[in-house]
This record gives C-alpha cells, structure tokens and sequence, in this order.
C-alpha cells in the first residue's frame, strides 16, 4: 500500500478536535478516492499546531486526480478553515517490489 502523509499546521484558533470534525465529514469522501485508513499524530518538537496525517490509499493516481479535482473542492474550502493552507506539506511513500 502507499502511505500520503500531509504535514498540517492548525490555525491559531484552531484545535486538533477541530480537525478531527473536518476529517468525519470528509472521510466518506476520501474512502471512495481509495483511502483504506487515516492515522493523526503531533509532532514532540513542543508545537501543538503542527498534526501530522496520514492515509493509506490502493492507487496514488486515483487519489491525486481526485484530490486535485473538482470534487475536493469543497473539501479543500473547508480545510483551509482548520489548517494554514500555505504551510502543508505532502510525503508520498511507494513500497519497493519485494521483487527489485
């Protein structure tokens, strides 16, 4: 499985509760971009802002074409009110074949 990990920072304001809300929504959605399973943790560098998200997904063109279409947009709306847009950061992880 490949693993999309996205590195957020929450707004001011915001908690990770409040991310948590935004992924029940939202979570239905990404399941049927392919998403197998969501995993939340913070940073122990002292920055509570800073959550870390992780999902495991079956087909990485399948969940960028969707994530990157018009479909997300409102999903994307609605993240940009919990975290700071400008600051995420993406890691994607691709298996190497057991047979490389």
């Amino acid at each position: 499985m490949i693993t999309v990990t996205y590195k957020n920072v929450l707004k001011p304001s915001k908690k990770q509760d409040d991310f948590m809300d935004w992924l029940k929504i939202h979570w239905p959605q990404q399941q049927q971009w392919g998403a197998k399973s969501v995993k939340l943790w913070n940073t122990r560098e002292g920055n509570r802002r800073i959550l870390f998200c992780q999902y495991t997904v079956e087909n990485i063109e399948r969940w960028t074409e969707k994530a990157a279409g018009p479909s997300a947009g409102n999903l994307v709306r609605s993240l940009g009110e919990v975290v700071e847009m400008d600051k995420m950061t993406i890691k994607i992880s691709v298996p190497q074949s057991e047979n490389a």
